[in-house]
């Protein structure tokens, strides 16, 4: 059995609680703002951390006004010229003009709440727009985009580099959402320690060394370090790595569960193949060398005195209905009756109908 590494419980302790600590702990999360996160499922540390963004925008590179493309979800930024209620057809529409140095852009709001939107950003400020650019009467425009204020200090356009970008969380505005965040993932990615064995890594074609980063590697999920080419690499290495831990743990649970369904004793079949010999043989065709394997597997499983677990998986057509057909045969030579069972009636009617013609 492997040794522990020295201080590793002490470590381990210390995640778990710090992961554990409820998110209204976290400075400028009063339980207002605690209500709304909680309405998300984001209740903890390890909540907020497990919270990943849905994609990254690298605001450090903005593109002009002028050099939109339809259908392109872009990012640019600009000043804002003018915004105000507009009447089309008896519907209400919120209208605001952008421009930069080189070209203007409409940005239109069809529905929300329009005084709210007015109030939030004044005419002549700076903002940062994102959405999908559409063109009208062939004037470039966005439909609900998503804008944020710029500082008038800024002179990097306030961009904030790599930004991640969150499923909404009502009534909380983004920025302060990536604000919380930030704070929340930086207290415990600190903390986080890799529990993924060294072995099980070298058998994935892991290294363990990275893995030993695991803090690091759930802080660049959220906030990577770089942008440009390299931001779809190592969002990528990241995510695969958190995948891999969940997989990990998944598989520990699931071998638990086995080996405490494991406990009670089950039926040790005999099959002698009496029936299935002759099915076999009025079949058109011969099975195939999966279809062997598998059916070799569940055999020996079968005339083991302990209840199987297997769950067989495999494309539409390639045989599955009748490996279980096969299977439950094996049942019936032992003595036992046996079953199918479909999800839905219809299914049940095909299967019904067709096992009868081949048996």
């Amino acid at each position: 059995m492997p040794t522990e590494p020295a201080g590793s419980s002490q470590r381990y302790r210390r995640m778990v609680s710090a992961l554990n600590s409820p998110l209204v702990t976290a400075k400028g999360v009063g339980e207002k703002l605690a209500g709304k996160f909680a309405r998300k499922g984001i209740r903890t540390y390890g909540d907020a951390l497990s919270y990943l963004p849905i994609r990254h925008e690298d605001r450090t590179r903005p593109t002009p006004i002028n050099r939109l493309i339809e259908g392109q979800n872009a990012l640019f930024s600009g000043t804002l010229i003018s915004i105000g209620v507009t009447n089309y057809h008896r519907r209400r529409v919120l209208e605001a003009l952008v421009k930069d140095g080189g070209g203007n852009i409409t940005l239109k709001w069809f529905r929300g709440n329009f005084d709210w939107i007015q109030k939030r950003y004044p005419v002549g400020g700076r903002v940062v727009v994102t959405g999908q650019v559409r063109f009208f009467r062939g004037v470039p425009e966005v439909h609900h985009p998503e804008m944020e204020t710029l500082g008038p200090d800024d002179d990097t356009g306030g961009l904030e580099g790599v930004v991640p970008i969150y499923s909404e969380v009502e009534g909380i505005h983004p920025r302060q959402l990536r604000r919380i965040m930030r704070q929340i993932v930086d207290a415990a990615v600190e903390t986080v320690v890799n529990l993924v064995p060294a072995p099980a890594l070298k058998v994935a074609g892991e290294d363990p060394g990275e893995w030993a980063q695991l803090g690091r590697v759930w802080g660049q999920l959220h906030f990577p370090s770089v942008g440009g080419e390299q931001l779809d690499a190592i969002v990528s290495r990241c995510r695969r790595i958190v995948v891999l831990e969940e997989f990990f743990f998944l598989q520990l649970g699931l071998l638990m569960k086995k080996e405490q369904a494991a406990g009670p004793a089950g039926i040790a079949f005999t099959p002698d193949f009496s029936l299935i010999k002759p099915l076999l043989e009025t079949l058109p065709f011969e099975l195939t060398g999966a279809q062997r394997r598998v059916l070799s597997t569940i055999r020996q499983d079968m005339e083991r005195p302990k209840p199987m677990h297997r769950l067989l998986q495999g494309d539409v057509g390639c045989g599955k209905t009748l490996v279980a057909l096969l299977s439950g045969l094996m049942a019936v030579e032992s003595g036992y009756q046996m079953a199918i069972m479909a999800p839905t009636e219809v299914l049940a009617e095909q299967h019904f109908s067709t096992l009868s013609k081949t048996l």
